[in-house]
């Protein structure tokens, strides 16, 4: 083999890696935010069950931030030990809240379960803010992610 076929070949290696780092590294990220869209989702719904079934005799609410979120009973207290803190994956993050009232807090009506927000909330990568996913929460506190 000449020294001209093993840069040739090298090249091509490093060529086809490159490509093929970036598809694993794109495929990580749609996980990521597919997994968080999934978390998120799920503390919502649990939020809502809890409210629901009166357990503790009161109501369940989802406080949000950027990268986070708590589900918390009664009114919000940073100090309450009852809170149960959830971060997203640390590539994804809240992009846009859009909630009636400009609220944070999605809550909960006792015995209908009626969401007491509505509106959207979008999960994004931190890295590319085009690949987003969409949380929908109706008035009836249902829930659809598309």
């Amino acid at each position: 083999m000449t020294l001209i076929e093993l840069i040739v070949s090298i090249a091509i290696l490093l060529i086809v890696g490159t490509v093929t780092i970036g598809s694993l590294n794109k495929y990580r990220e749609r996980q990521a935010l597919d997994k968080s869209v999934a978390m998120f989702t799920s503390i919502l719904e649990r939020a809502r069950a809890k409210t629901l079934t009166n357990e503790k005799n009161t109501i369940h609410s989802v406080r949000l931030n950027t990268e986070r979120m708590v589900l918390f009973q009664g009114g919000f207290s940073s100090s309450s030990v009852n809170n149960e803190y959830y971060s997203f994956d640390p590539l994804v993050e809240i992009g846009q809240l859009s909630l009636t009232s400009g609220t944070n807090t999605l809550s909960y009506r006792k015995l209908t379960g009626q969401s007491l927000a509505t509106g959207t909330v979008e999960l994004r990568l931190k890295r590319s803010t085009t690949t987003k996913k969409s949380v929908i929460i109706y008035s009836s506190g249902l829930i659809e992610a598309n």
